[in-house]
């Protein structure tokens, strides 16, 4: 490819050496493909069968243009086909991609405690011989659990939900947000750029995201919203392309600062693909993901800075050496779905037919609210069970059957981060199990005291042990029951009467004593 007009001189090194130079002289083609987020891929095309032989799967090979030696691209060898043409000519095909693609091969079942983003990354990129640039530390990650994901794809959501975007560069793994980096590359129509096609899309646009989102953990709500998307381009102003408010229900966050990244992620998408660029321009290593570049000699409504999130590099002998971009990313949205459950808040207990239903406000769907949902209980049947509905003003757990709010069944209350009076935990083991009412009553079995006892709002109880049964009274009259005696003990007057009837007092020495 060396003798091509307008193609620079490619150099491919294996495992740091040249290519034998039958085969690097029959090199053809050579494509490029760089995204965000994604890993590189580079294709060549050789018109020599030993070029198989020279690069084969798994091995290292890396790409270089003009007498610098600007580094294109530097990975392994994936694949290799063959393809036998009508002519009896052999076309190996080489495709490889850069260290990303090590992420992945790699797939864990583990969890991150306590971590932000960057230490998520950090740690991830470590174990593939990467370092991270980061210039923020992202959200902080109470959990993580990475389960059914390649170290990738693992890496791809958080770096989503985090409001980042990611390239290889070197041995560096760089993120980014989509207002680009570095000083813009000018392209001039006409001279460095070729074509080009410019989109304003309505559908794509939004002036805001508005993340409705509740914590698992604390039973809390978590509302965020994002109004100034990070496109990194100032072309949107120039288009009227509505003000559609976007919202998301019943998403499953950790905390407030992860429902604001989910929010402005989502509005840098949009941001991105409301004004998009697509065009090709004159060879230019320096283009790539990530980038600036400002547009000249188009139209003033369109020229402008925008920021790269695909380029295609292609080299060949009949279009020479060319550079492909776009700013669009992929359609699909950042927010994850909403959970199966969410929490409300109970409004109404009155059930109509008395099966003990309850009504709730879905307060992280708009707080709409549910018609008559049944409860789950403990041994509920004919005539049976534990009755304890949750009360007006209690949060629940309701099941969307579906993920539809309008079908659901609550699994239970929730204590949020409201303690409860008592845990019945001592030291590290379960001690006490309670049944406790708003208004005081209270049933404890307790084994850490061999106690059973059944308490009134008042003070008065009955407790139950294994030496002694005792009742007593809220203003501390009491009787009490033990092995070696019992006691009856009034506070006030004592009264005994057996209308009609006879008493008895039977023991072997009777006393009267005043007191």
């Amino acid at each position: 490819m060396t003798g091509m007009i307008g193609v620079p001189s490619v150099e491919v090194l294996r495992e740091s050496r040249p290519l034998m130079p039958s085969v690097a002289n029959a090199l053809v083609n050579l494509r490029v493909q760089q995204r965000l987020s994604y890993p590189t891929l580079c294709e060549l095309v050789f018109a020599d069968p030993q070029a198989a032989a020279e690069l084969p799967i798994g091995s290292a090979i890396s790409v270089s243009l003009g007498p610098a030696r600007d580094g294109l691209f530097d990975g392994r060898v994936t694949a290799v086909s063959h393809e036998h043409t009508s002519d009896q000519e052999v076309i190996v095909k080489i495709r490889a991609y850069d260290r990303l693609h090590e992420l992945r091969t790699r797939q864990c079942v583990r969890d991150f405690v306590s971590l932000s983003s960057r230490e998520v990354f950090s740690k991830i990129a470590a174990e593939v011989g990467l370092s991270v640039r980061l210039d923020t530390t992202g959200p902080l990650w109470p959990r993580l659990v990475q389960l059914k994901q390649s170290d990738f794809d693992f890496l791809h959501q958080i770096a989503q939900r985090s409001g980042l975007h990611f390239f290889l560069q070197g041995s560096t793994l760089v993120f980014i947000t989509l207002a680009g980096e570095g000083p813009a590359i000018p392209l001039v129509f006409g001279a460095s750029l070729l074509d080009v096609r410019f989109e304003a899309n309505a559908s794509a646009a939004c002036s805001s995201v508005e993340v409705n989102a509740w914590d698992p953990w604390l039973a809390a709500l978590h509302t965020a919203k994002a109004a100034t998307p990070r496109t990194g381009g100032e072309n949107a102003g120039r288009f009227d392309l509505g003000d559609t408010a976007l919202r998301r229900f019943g998403v499953a966050v950790q905390s407030a600062e992860q429902a604001r990244a989910l929010a402005q992620s989502e509005l840098d998408r949009r941001g991105a693909n409301a004004i998009a660029i697509q065009g090709t321009a004159e060879g230019q290593i320096g283009l790539r993901p990530g980038c600036r570049i400002e547009t000249r000699g188009v139209s003033s409504r369109f020229d402008g800075t925008y920021v790269l999130t695909s380029v295609t590099h292609t080299l060949d002998a009949t279009a020479g050496y060319l550079t492909a971009f776009d700013s669009a990313l992929p359609a699909s949205g950042t927010l994850p779905e909403a959970a199966d459950v969410t929490i409300a808040e109970v409004i109404r207990v009155d059930d109509p037919k008395s099966l003990g239903r309850i009504r709730a406000r879905l307060s992280c769907f708009a707080d709409l609210e549910t018609d008559w949902l049944e409860v789950l209980l403990p041994a509920a049947g004919p005539d049976k069970g534990l009755v304890a509905v949750p009360d007006v003003g209690d949060t629940v757990l309701v099941l969307l059957v579906g993920r539809d709010p309008a079908q659901g069944i609550v699994l239970g209350g929730l204590f949020g981060s409201t303690a409860p009076k008592d845990t019945g935990v001592a030291g590290n083991s379960v001690k006490r199990l309670l049944l406790r009412t708003p208004g005081g009553q209270q049933l404890t079995l307790e084994d850490g005291t061999d106690r059973i006892r059944l308490e009134h709002g008042s003070g008065a109880c009955i407790e139950l042990t294994a030496e002694a049964t005792r009742i007593q009274g809220a203003d501390g009259s009491f009787v009490e029951l033990t092995g070696s005696g019992s006691t009856l003990h009034s506070v006030g007057d004592l009264t005994i009467r057996a209308p009609g009837k006879r008493i008895t007092i039977a023991a072997a020495a009777i006393d009267f004593e005043e007191a």
